[in-house]
């Protein structure tokens, strides 16, 4: 049954979702012996060495709650229009407070649409535009992230949260579903999904709080250092820290040319050799198509209201794309 409802929502979505576009002439794809790490050719303006670093004096979170717990689960998208999210983590006797549903995608366009749909579960969502930034050096325009409040469909009140959640993005008959490794051999798309990620943030009896969920992240793209400066008036405590980004990779396919990355959370070293492997290696994805990272860090705030994250990249592009800083 669960199959033949999933064939269903494919069904659903090719009519209620494909993006109708004139037929357009086949064009070549750049041609590079290096995988995508800051230098390959692209239809935007040619990449400025000053977009490789980047620095974001305060960043306002889009979304709180006072007494609030979450969870973050993510899967790749690359050469593929439907996955499932694989949801883990939430306590039992837990109640869901909201659910949040972040997907990437590049296209031709430097701009994305204000609003873009994607299938939850077999519904129809609406998400509105978080960000637009660079393309991260794929031969593409640019960058664009997206967030879908999709609590409703959340099992909640009494049924237990930690499910499979399936989600289809929109496509036309020019989207890559082959799967395939990214790099080799390379496709020429329209649109190169990267991947989603479902917040499901919850509260019980053991609950502390407050929880804080950025997204406000334009131009967000770099490839050699970025910090990103996260403001939530809290004083100093432990807290869980949540990262969700678009383009890391371990190489360019089954090589570990790339996770080279370092991260550190106000001035401590949270990933990265030598504490652990690097943030941006894939993760969602691995061993291929990799592209898309959720990863979770316990931490601590250093008591000035606001927390720095930052990213050291060794010309790799990277797009963040959502952080969570969730105080116990």
């Amino acid at each position: 049954m669960k199959r033949t409802r999933f064939t269903l929502w494919l069904a659903l979505i090719a009519c209620a979702l494909i993006t109708s576009m004139p037929a357009a002439a086949p064009q070549e794809e750049p041609v590079s012996e290096e995988t995508n790490i800051g230098f390959y050719e692209s239809t935007s303006p040619r990449l400025d060495p000053a977009i490789g670093d980047k620095q974001f004096e305060k960043i306002d979170p889009s979304f709180r709650h006072e007494f609030a717990d979450h969870v973050a689960n993510g899967v790749q998208l690359r050469n593929r229009t439907s996955a499932t999210i694989h949801s883990r983590g939430v306590p039992a006797g837990s109640r869901v407070l909201q659910g949040l549903l972040y997907w990437n995608f590049s296209d031709n366009n430097p701009e994305g649409p204000d609003t873009s749909p994607i299938l939850f579960r077999g519904n129809v969502v609406v998400g509105r535009k978080t960000a637009d930034s660079q393309d991260p050096c794929w031969g593409m325009a640019g960058s664009h992230s997206y967030v879908a409040d999709v609590t409703p469909w959340i099992l909640n009140n009494g049924s237990h949260p930690n499910q499979d959640y399936d989600v289809v993005v929109p496509f036309n008959a020019r989207t890559s579903t082959t799967g395939q490794n990214p790099w080799n051999p390379s496709e020429v798309q329209e649109q190169r999904n990267q991947g989603a990620t479902l917040i499901i943030i919850y509260a019980n009896d053991q609950t502390v709080g407050p929880l804080f969920v950025y997204d406000n992240l334009p131009n967000s793209m770099f490839f050699n250092t970025a910090t990103f400066n996260l403001a939530h008036g809290i004083a100093s405590r432990p807290a869980l820290f949540s990262m969700v980004g678009a383009d890391g990779q371990r190489g360019g396919g089954f090589d570990n040319s790339a996770a080279l990355e370092t991260s550190f959370f106000d001035g401590v070293q949270i990933a990265g050799s030598p504490v652990m492997d690097s943030d941006w290696n894939g993760g969602d994805g691995v061993t291929l198509t990799q592209l898309w990272d959720t990863h979770s860090h316990l931490v601590n705030l250093n008591n000035s209201g606001t927390s720095s994250v930052t990213y050291n990249s060794t010309g790799d592009c990277l797009v963040p794309v959502a952080f969570v800083i969730d105080t116990n």
